[in-house]
């Protein structure tokens, strides 16, 4: 019993001395994580509309398959891109 009165009362105060600074830096780091995910998503979104507008318009296959060539660079570009900052960011880390 008493074992357990002084786990809870570690605890406890653990939790009251904790610095709420650190809660807001989360909440910050939050923020910016989820606005440079939905500025991404923007991204793709305009990419496909682009692909499902030059694949709509297209004549024949030919057409197509340029539409569709022209999707795989930029989707590759947008993928070198990130991977880039990804780097450097985890580079800055070390």
């Amino acid at each position: 019993m008493k074992k357990n009165l002084f786990l809870i009362l570690t605890l406890a105060s653990f939790s009251v001395f904790a610095d709420p600074k650190v809660d807001k830096n989360k909440e910050e780091k939050i923020e910016e994580v989820r606005s440079k995910i939905v500025e991404n998503l923007d991204k793709r979104i305009k990419q496909l509309q682009e692909t499902k507008t030059c694949i709509s318009s297209a004549k024949n296959r030919d057409d197509i398959r340029k539409c569709r060539e022209k999707n795989r660079e930029e989707r590759k570009a947008m993928k070198a891109m990130l991977q880039d900052k990804r780097n450097r960011k985890n580079s800055q880390k070390d």
